[in-house]
């Protein structure tokens, strides 16, 4: 993702780029891309950030690692092409975002997090349960009834138990929506499908993303971008939202505010360079002087 965004970028002639990284992740070809490599130190990394005018930041929710290094980016004054950090705060939760989608009647799957009441029986079937902000699918787990998932909840040391939500298991074509939001609203670059692989023990796994191979029923996956988009203010740059296509309706599962797993195919979907778009979509001039990112 990141290498992708940034060769994205690099191929804008007024714009420099660089990467920060760390060394021992596989580095890409020599080319207009500068290479930063990192120990991870934060003063290294603001130092970076400071040498450059704008920034985006691509890491997983996964204990709110995306969500610090975005307030650090804030609090040091640079400008972060992104969510903002009241949106980042509510999308990398799946129970807060739950909530705000139900405010706003939007279709989206049950959730609920481990330390509250979960009505169990109210479906007949298969559950899931997944970390509050896991990124992708790490932790998912898929139970064949309740029963099973509530043996497994046992499991859980009791302070676990808030950071953890369950979810009935509904059927429908797993897929996902690639956004470019901005002031003007949502922009739907591409939809996705999703094909996804579950193991013996019930953990499920993103095979593969098939960037723009959904085609048919365009203005309905419209419609959703712009809801969403109206339920979570400052949901700005590029972003996935999850969801079921389930016959005649579409049941969002959750909202990855950041650049996810479908952008690498994306240029090849529309057909031109996302970049471009991110860029107009924030009023930005071609002739606007050498800014770095």
């Amino acid at each position: 993702m990141a290498l992708a965004l940034s060769h994205d970028f690099s191929e804008l002639s007024e714009y420099t780029v660089s990467l920060l990284r760390y060394p021992h992740l596989v580095l890409p070809p020599s080319g207009p891309l500068h290479i930063l490599p990192s120990t991870g130190l934060v003063s290294e990394w603001e130092q970076a950030l400071l040498a450059h005018d704008q920034v985006i930041i691509v890491a997983p929710e996964t204990d709110s690692v995306l969500l610090d290094w975005c307030a650090r980016a804030d609090k040091i004054g640079m400008r972060r092409l992104g969510a903002s950090l009241a949106a980042l705060t509510i999308a990398s939760d799946k129970s807060q975002t739950a909530q705000r989608l139900q405010h706003h009647s939007i279709a989206h799957v049950p959730t609920y997090r481990l330390d509250t009441s979960v009505p169990w029986y109210d479906h007949d079937g298969a559950w899931v349960l997944k970390p509050c902000d896991g990124c992708g699918c790490d932790g998912v787990q898929r139970f064949q009834s309740s029963e099973h998932a509530q043996r497994a909840i046992t499991q859980l040391p009791s302070p676990y138990l808030s950071h953890w939500i369950a979810q009935p298991w509904l059927a429908g074509q797993a897929a996902s929506l690639t956004i470019l939001g901005s002031a003007h609203g949502a922009q739907l670059l591409s939809m996705n499908q999703q094909v996804l692989n579950i193991s013996a023990e019930g953990y499920v796994h993103l095979e593969k993303v098939m960037t723009g191979s959904i085609k048919q029923d365009t203005a309905r996956f419209e419609q959703l971008a712009q809801s969403v988009h109206e339920a979570i203010p400052g949901l700005d740059g590029v972003y996935g939202i999850d969801l079921l296509i389930q016959d005649q309706q579409l049941t969002v599962v959750e909202i990855n505010p950041r650049v996810t797993s479908a952008y690498p195919g994306l240029r090849a979907a529309l057909g031109t360079n996302p970049a471009t778009l991110w860029i107009q979509s924030l009023g930005l001039s071609e002739y606007t002087p050498s800014p770095s990112f």
